[in-house]
């Protein structure tokens, strides 16, 4: 795997958690809709608000489970990067791959361009983590 790549572990897992976390939403508005009118009656329902509970809460312990894989995998990361000499290149790091800014974001806050951002200086940084 190139040093890329494993940096991006983290950025990849946090979209998904992204994800999940609108999937949590609608299973919990499926839980908590009323579809019915007032002074309507009802005489059946295909509505089992046990089993739409039982999906939230599946959906919960798959976040969860992927929130603590985060952590664990920003870690590795982090610890990586912080044994990296420089401090303008563990700070491009550090916003690339655990704040995850794009590059334009990093490139104003740091006070470079885009193109040496992308060209020149995170090239060398990638140069320097050293993969466990």
């Amino acid at each position: 795997m190139i040093t890329k790549d494993w940096l991006m572990r983290a950025w990849r897992i946090d979209k998904e958690i992204e994800a999940m976390l609108v999937a949590r939403k609608r299973a919990y508005e499926r839980c908590v809709s009323v579809t019915t009118r007032p002074r309507e009656v009802v005489v059946t329902s295909s509505h089992d608000p046990d089993t739409a509970m039982i999906a939230l809460l599946n959906i919960e312990t798959l976040i969860d489970e992927r929130i603590d894989q985060l952590n664990q995998i920003k870690a590795e990361i982090f610890n990586a990067i912080t044994a990296v000499p420089d401090c303008t290149l563990r700070t491009l790091l550090i916003e690339r791959y655990i704040n995850f800014k794009t590059w334009e974001q990093i490139a104003v806050d740091m006070g470079y361009s885009y193109s040496q951002i992308v060209k020149y200086i995170h090239p060398r940084a990638l140069a320097q983590v050293k993969m466990p």
